[in-house]
């Protein structure tokens, strides 16, 4: 996010692209100001995201990076985008217009904690502005959930891979869950097998691959994994969309978690061990656990380790 105004902000908090093997696999068909969430990638509750889809909605509310770490095993990354669900700019186009004029958000309430401490006390306590004249905005309630926490781990190697895990919860209520990626344009990807937890992919055009493995390790409720053929003209972009959908029954928190591993032919498949707290994946001679725990704001920590003894804290 821009750290002064919100003028570089677009619809694309914890949004990911994934780019592997000299191919795309899941991008940003948006990249404009007024593209809604869906060109994106995210979480839909009842068919409904963050973002509203009128144009002068931007830009759209900042999300919250929370956590970095990187090491020889792995990148990890979190990030919050509740703020970007629950607030617009703009009235919604559907549902109760509820607007809050003092709303008193500042700047300092979404910086990274690094970049907080390098920043001047005056600018740490500036009120949040929606463009670039320095005015306060009203705000409107859009999508108010409890969580939205993505963390995403890239896990390095001679066969890397990739873990995305997502804690959402709008309220106490079920609620039907879609998690979605979108693929490139219209008929460029192909499904090569598939079954109730898991898609391979390829480009239609490489008869020989990569692919990409897409593996859902957990989703509470789960309904359905697809690749939704069905177009949406989304935002400026006249091209046909295509997305992974990854969708549940009605539940209270789907807690997705899912495995990306992008593959040439040939490539030693990763075999998966469930235990507690973690789960093993092992590709040929590959070994990675990854820890997982939740801590008291209901996000799921991750931790990657060559081995079986548990890292700090788990």
């Amino acid at each position: 996010m821009d750290k002064y105004e919100l003028g570089h902000v677009h619809s694309d908090c914890n949004a990911f692209e994934l780019w592997a093997n000299n191919r795309a696999w899941f991008i940003d068909r948006g990249k404009f100001g007024g593209t809604i969430q869906e060109a994106q990638s995210g979480i839909l509750v009842d068919g409904v995201g963050a973002c509203s889809a009128k144009r002068n909605s931007w830009p759209s509310l900042p999300g919250k990076f929370i956590e970095y770490r990187e090491n020889e095993l792995a990148v990890i990354g979190c990030g919050d985008a509740s703020f970007f669900y629950r607030w617009a700019k703009s009235p919604p186009p559907n549902g109760i217009i509820e607007e809050v004029k003092n709303h008193g958000f500042m700047w300092s309430d979404f910086y990274f904690p690094r970049d907080g401490e390098k920043m001047p006390e005056w600018m740490k306590y500036s009120p949040l502005t929606l463009d670039g004249y320095g005015k306060v905005h009203s705000l409107y309630r859009l999508n108010p959930v409890e969580k939205a926490f993505r963390t995403v781990v890239l896990v390095r190697g001679r066969y890397p891979f990739v873990l995305i895990a997502d804690d959402f919860r709008k309220d106490d209520s079920p609620h039907r869950y879609t998690w979605f990626a979108n693929v490139p344009y219209k008929n460029r990807i192909q499904v090569v097998a598939q079954d109730a937890t898991s898609l391979i992919l390829k480009h239609r055009e490489d008869r020989h691959g990569p692919f990409l493995l897409i593996n859902v390790l957990k989703a509470n409720g789960l309904e359905k994994v697809r690749l939704n053929r069905d177009p949406n003209r989304l935002g400026k972009d006249t091209l046909l969309s295509e997305r992974v959908e990854i969708s549940t029954s009605r539940v209270t928190e789907p807690d997705f978690i899912l495995l990306l591993y992008p593959f040439k032919q040939g490539a030693p498949m990763p075999t998966l061990r469930f235990e507690k707290n973690r789960v093993s994946v092992s590709i040929a001679h590959q070994v990675r656990s990854i820890w997982m725990k939740k801590d008291a704001t209901g996000r799921t920590r991750l931790s990657v380790t060559d081995g079986t003894e548990a890292p700090a804290g788990f």
